[in-house]
């Protein structure tokens, strides 16, 4: 092996498609169980508005990229999210080529992390977080599969935070069960319509869950403005206000949620439509595994028809000593 080079600011790299590539084979290296395609990375690393040019460390040999790290501070997009979020520093995505011996293997996976807590401490940050980022993600945490990676971040003082699960539906075997359509028929005879959302009432429905639901799933709805179709379902009473919403395919295709039911219409079944009208859309414009990502509401899910896939994601968090 080379000389090694560490490049602690990728700015000269965001709009060259080879790097992308690059640094997409090295992801699906490192994280072989989930893979994931050049739309969702670029979308959710490099095209993130909080993203600044020194939030990126990459590790190259010879040319060859064999580390990479991204992190994040949520100040600007949206500009008032909670404190929770503004004061914390998220490592949104790291990976090392699983290729290399297992002492420089370490010593890059440290160096990235390393990286992180520096920068932290640079911003006033004391608190840093392996997942637990929203709207522009990859994943929601570290899945449990890679233990090596967790034993790891245990020992550089990481602790489990909370855990989420990612349910994986294989639309092929999708349906709309009976009790489900029974349900929406019940709904419309007490004038609750579920229909799809036009294009000039995105601002409106974002703006209507950013009041009911928080700013942060608000401007997640409002990346239906960026798609070619709005992708959002809602639930409406005769006099046109809105009950619930679902969205799909905002930051990815094959992304479900968020959704959600204001609290006095819950127990009425109108989520579980607004759930199954959801997929069904997704599966007829050609989706053919969906992600319902970052959930703890498991029996909300479980009943689905095509469910392949479970995967068991938990979220790390450090607090930092000046």
């Amino acid at each position: 092996m080379g000389r090694p080079e560490w490049v602690f600011s990728l700015s000269d790299y965001l709009n060259k498609d080879p790097y992308h590539k690059k640094l997409l084979r090295l992801l699906n290296k490192f994280y072989n169980k989930d893979p994931i395609d050049l739309s969702l990375l670029e979308r959710a690393v490099f095209k993130d508005p909080n993203a600044e040019k020194d939030f990126f460390i990459a590790f190259f040999s010879d040319g060859l990229l064999l580390g990479f790290g991204s992190i994040i501070l949520m100040r600007k997009d949206p500009s008032d999210p909670p404190e929770r979020f503004r004061e914390t520093l998220f490592i949104k995505i790291f990976a090392v080529d699983p290729l290399l011996e297992g002492s420089l293997f370490k010593d890059v996976f440290k160096k990235i992390i390393g990286y992180a807590e520096e920068k932290a401490l640079e911003k006033g940050v004391k608190k840093i977080m392996i997942g637990g980022y929203p709207i522009w993600y990859i994943y929601p945490g570290v899945e449990i599969d890679y233990y090596e990676y967790i034993d790891l971040l245990e020992k550089m003082g990481y602790k489990k935070y909370r855990e989420y699960v990612n349910y994986e539906i294989d639309l092929a075997d999708f349906y709309v069960p009976q009790r489900i359509l029974d349900v929406e028929d019940r709904l419309y005879s007490q004038n609750i319509t579920i229909r799809e959302v036009y294009r000039e009432e995105i601002e409106r429905v974002s703006n209507w869950v950013g009041k009911i639901f928080g700013v942060v799933w608000g401007r997640e709805v409002a990346l239906a403005k960026e798609n070619d179709d709005p992708s959002i379902v809602i639930a409406e009473d005769e006099k046109g206000d809105i009950l619930g919403f679902s969205a799909y395919s905002l930051l990815n295709d094959r992304r479900f949620g968020p959704i959600g039911v204001e609290e006095r219409s819950r127990r009425l079944g109108i989520g579980s439509v607004l759930l199954y009208r959801s997929l069904y859309e997704m599966k007829i414009r050609g989706v053919r595994i969906a992600e319902i990502p970052w959930t703890d509401h498991l029996f909300f899910y479980s009943h689905i028809p095509g469910i392949q896939r479970i995967r068991h994601f938990i979220l790390l968090e450090k607090i930092l000593r000046s």
